[in-house]
């Protein structure tokens, strides 16, 4: 994945979750082609323990697994151009038993909630060149 400006990020395990097969998350994120919002998850474990939903992911290795998503602006809830974009990055990781670990860039007190206002932690500013379509035009850039 091509990114425009790329920043890297560790998750952390939540305090209350048992991580027995995974044992970090890093996810690099960034603008993509197009003022898309690019993720790259890599996962770093035990990954023949994991239980991973079909379609199967892009890239597969003996201790790590890499997960890609592109995020176009305009599929997201219409906000300023000027605005920020405030992420909550997270993940739950099943294991082929059915042990779930979650992972945060922060965890606020509590049991794991990746919708609370303090898992917002990571801020990126837009693109200069993004523009984010108005519904009232039909979708158009």
């Amino acid at each position: 994945m091509t990114y425009c400006t790329r920043y890297t990020v560790e998750l952390q395990c939540h305090p209350t979750s048992r991580a027995q097969s995974a044992r970090g998350i890093q996810a690099q994120v960034g603008w993509g082609q197009g003022g898309a919002l690019a993720l790259t998850f890599s996962l770093t474990g035990d990954v023949v323990r994991f239980r991973i939903p079909t379609p199967q992911p892009s890239r597969r290795a003996d201790e790590q697994l890499e997960l890609d998503a592109l995020i176009r602006l305009e599929c997201l809830p219409l906000a300023p151009l000027c605005a920020r974009l405030q992420l909550a990055l997270s993940a739950v990781i099943e294991d082929k038993q059915g042990v779930l670990s979650y992972w945060a860039l922060t965890h606020p007190p509590g049991k794991p909630d990746f919708h609370h206002p303090d898992a917002f932690v990571l801020e990126l500013e837009r693109p200069e060149a993004t523009r984010v379509s108005d519904p009232a035009e039909g979708g158009k850039r």
